[in-house]
C-alpha cells in the first residue's frame, strides 16, 4: 500500500489528518465520521482536502 497523508478541513477549527500507516485513509475517515455522527457532532461539509505522498513524520 502506497503511503499517503490526507488533510481534511471541515471548518477553520476542525481539521483532521489521515494516513495509510495501518489501514487505508478512507476507512479511517469513515470511522471518524461514524463516531462524530454517533456523538451528534457530524460536520456540515468539507471545505478543503489536500493529499500528499510524502512520508509521515513521526
Amino acid at each position: 500500500m502506497k503511503e499517503i497523508i490526507v488533510k481534511i478541513v471541515f471548518t477553520s477549527d476542525h481539521v483532521m489528518m489521515f494516513g495509510t500507516s495501518y489501514k487505508p485513509w478512507e476507512m479511517q475517515l469513515e470511522e471518524y465520521l461514524y463516531l462524530l455522527k454517533r456523538d451528534g457532532e457530524y460536520p456540515s461539509g468539507i471545505q478543503e482536502v489536500k493529499i500528499s505522498d510524502s512520508s509521515w513524520i513521526k
